[in-house]
């Protein structure tokens, strides 16, 4: 059996439709999208809650920055300036080493001996005959010395087993 004459289909009871269907000609389609044509977008979601928060942020942020620069203002046009410093010159080496020299403490004055004669004795034959002799005590004790450290290391040799 056809489907068409099936009274339970109900697609096949259905009559084609009268279409009214012109194709346009060139002439129409250049006429219509022949300027540029822009496709149109998506907006934003002006009533989107997280963007209301953010705008009502960022105006309390603005009102804030406004306010501390009214009160800034005020202040700075209250406050007398401060004088301008003196350029100091760049310190050289010389003015470094002076300054550093500054702090050092300075070495003490020698003493003086106390006070002798004015006068110096010119040495006598006495003194030289006194210094000489000096001399030779010195070297005797020192030969006394040297003599019995040599006695002790012969002393030392003599005991080793050989």
């Amino acid at each position: 059996a056809p489907a068409a004459q099936d009274p339970e289909d109900p697609l096949g009871s259905r009559k084609p439709r009268l279409v009214e269907y012109t194709p346009a000609t060139v002439e129409e389609y250049k006429n219509k999208y022949g300027q540029e044509v822009k496709l149109g977008r998506i907006g934003p979601d002006l009533d989107d809650e997280k963007l209301l928060m953010k705008k009502a942020v960022a105006e309390k942020v603005k009102e804030f920055s406004k306010e501390l620069h009214r009160i800034n203002r005020h202040r700075s046009s209250s406050v007398p300036p401060k004088p301008a410093k003196k350029a100091e010159p760049k310190a050289t080496a010389r003015s470094k080493a002076l300054d550093f020299a500054k702090e050092l403490p300075k070495p003490p004055k020698p003493r003086r001996p106390e006070k002798q004669a004015d006068t110096h004795k010119a040495p006598t034959e006495a003194d030289f005959d006194r210094a000489d002799w000096e001399e030779i005590r010195q070297r005797e004790i020192q030969h006394d010395e040297d003599a019995a450290k040599a006695r002790q290391i012969k002393d030392f040799i003599s005991q080793l087993p050989f």
